[in-house]
């Protein structure tokens, strides 16, 4: 079964500080077509035989393309897989109209979930992502009132420690209005040191927001170092390690041109060579990341190693395992998509006010 990350274009209306985009995939001169591309894509699956599993949709950012394409994309998806189809946007592009467009091109809100990233309350956010904050928060809200699947994808970094108390504010006005989140950390300059990692660590735990962080979702590239797997494939026909490694030099394959089990294939293998520190291996925590992300690592190790150990010493000191918590998680994972699932029939409500 496929999973996959679709990236539908290369343009971006934002400049984060800390786009993980090469240069050459944020010139703004973006010529692909997603739809053909995706529909090129299912083809191929389907010849291959080969089931459609969960779809994201993302960027650069896909809200840049007319919603109408948008929504054919997801409709197409959804008649293949059976399934939801995410969609992760900054949310500066929607707006009512924005989504009344998308609307006339699927079946149902309900086939859809979408991430809108944030990146905490606004002087926090706008500190690395422009003046968007308003835009996007606008976005998010809409989207609540229109009742789709929402989730907010929040990216964490030094300057958020060094505003730690007005980001766990933030965090606990979501979570009161029953928003998910999940928190994403940060990698080189923009990322924590040492000490910031092990303050966060101690706020995670003692605010029981551990399961929020995707470095310890169960199942996530995070958790299996060199053996990470992530299937990101654009419409320029190119099949990428990850997001974070869009790099013309990272491109490790064409779909197109190559049946998707040997895709796959090549992917497993991509990082099987690569350094990680032998200290490492002995560590009391290997087990919770295999020494890291590849693409991330500094001097070798994972990126995150001090916030690991400080919630693995944490968990332990009080009798638990920090490994059975992530597996554990699991069924945080299962009810989201069970509520997802649940929302179809909510969601036909809400469309059917709308075209009565």
């Amino acid at each position: 079964m496929l999973n996959i990350f679709f990236a539908v274009n290369r343009s971006c209306n934002l400049r984060c500080r800390y786009c993980y985009l090469p240069l050459e995939r944020r010139s703004g001169d973006d010529a692909l077509d997603a739809e053909a591309a995706l529909a090129g894509l299912l083809t191929k699956a389907e010849r291959e035989g080969m089931d459609i599993g969960n779809v994201h949709l993302h960027g650069a950012e896909p809200g840049l393309l007319a919603p109408e394409s948008l929504g054919r994309m997801a409709s197409m998806i959804h008649q293949r897989s059976g399934r939801l189809v995410g969609l992760q946007s900054n949310g500066t592009m929607i707006d009512g109209d924005w989504l009344d467009r998308l609307e006339s091109a699927i079946p149902s809100r309900g086939i859809l979930k979408i991430g809108i990233t944030l990146d905490g309350p606004k002087a926090i956010h706008d500190t690395m992502r422009g003046h968007s904050f308003d835009r996007a928060w606008a976005g998010l809200h809409e989207l609540i009132r229109r009742g789709y699947q929402t989730y907010v994808l929040s990216c964490v970094g030094g300057h958020t420690v060094e505003r730690l108390d007005d980001y766990a504010a933030w965090v606990d006005e979501l979570v009161a209005r029953r928003q998910f989140l999940f928190f994403q950390l940060l990698a080189g300059p923009h990322g924590m040191n040492a000490e910031q990692q092990i303050r966060f660590a101690d706020w995670l735990y003692e605010s029981g927001q551990v399961w929020r962080c995707l470095g310890f979702q169960a199942g996530l590239c995070s958790l299996a170092g060199n053996g990470c797997f992530w299937l990101e494939l654009g419409a320029d026909g190119k099949a990428y390690s990850c997001n974070k490694g869009y790099s013309a030099a990272l491109a490790f394959a064409d779909w197109r041109d190559m049946s998707l089990a040997e895709v796959i294939a090549v992917r497993h293998s991509l990082y099987a060579g690569h350094a990680v520190d032998p200290a490492c291996v002995g560590c009391r925590a290997w087990g919770l990341c295999q020494g890291g992300c590849p693409l991330e690592r500094s001097n070798h190790q994972a990126n995150d190693c001090a916030l690991r150990l400080r919630l693995f010493d944490r968990m332990r000191a009080d009798g638990q395992d920090l490994g059975t918590f992530i597996a554990a998680n699991r069924h945080l994972a299962a009810a989201y998509y069970a509520r997802a699932r649940s929302l179809d029939a909510v969601s036909h409500r809400f469309d059917a006010k709308r075209n009565p």
